[in-house]
């Protein structure tokens, strides 16, 4: 099992379009398939199709309110990746992705205001060491500086063990459950109903 000594001054940074036809090959090795059974965090019995395409990752990119960040091995190779939103929430208590901006936020003003954390990807083979709580952590700088008094994340029900391992480090569950869909089916279709259980954690 690899240890956190082996990831030591690896630098995590902010992704752009060049990476991310890497990013995409990293995502979907790590969440659908057969070379995801080896990690934990596997979807390959509970969806089928490709989790995402460099496409999409690129025009993601794009949104002024979504970032991408990804720690790369000495070879050049990505080994753990995220995605954060910032997201508007107005006064019904539900966010709206997309419409707030990432730059300039006032700090002192964080009402209304949230950071989405998803798509946390860590190479199959190297899960167990630490990288997922070192993005996590990273993560959370980035949604402090952003001026969020918390983040938020969905996960599919029957994940129960990333549940379980999001608890662990101060996520709870808020209660409110979502439909698990896909707009295209290439993205993923479901071989059980399934739901998305939000959970949050606050860093403020």
């Amino acid at each position: 099992m690899p240890s956190d000594s082996d990831f030591k001054g690896l630098e995590i940074y902010t992704a752009t379009a060049e990476d991310a036809t890497d990013l995409a090959a990293h995502v979907n090795a790590a969440y659908r398939g057969e070379t995801s059974r080896a990690g934990w965090t596997t979807e390959a019995d509970l969806v089928s199709g490709t989790r995402t395409t460099a496409d999409q990752l690129a025009d993601e990119m794009k949104l002024p309110n979504v970032r991408f960040e990804v720690m790369r091995d000495r070879e050049g190779k990505i080994l753990a990746s995220v995605e954060l939103v910032l997201e508007d929430v107005p006064e019904s208590g539900e966010s709206a992705i997309g419409t707030a901006g990432a730059e300039g936020v006032d700090s002192s003003h964080v009402r209304g205001r949230v950071c989405y954390l998803g798509m946390l990807t860590v190479r199959p083979t190297k899960q167990g060491g630490g990288l997922g709580r070192r993005m996590l952590e990273h993560s959370e700088a980035i949604a402090r500086a952003w001026g969020c008094p918390k983040i938020r994340m969905t996960v599919i029900d029957r994940r129960t063990e990333l549940l379980a391992y999001y608890e662990r480090r101060g996520y709870v569950r808020t209660g409110v459950e979502h439909p698990f869909h896909f707009d295209d089916p290439r993205f993923g279709v479901a071989a059980v109903p399934l739901k998305m259980v939000e959970l949050e954690k606050k860093i403020r």
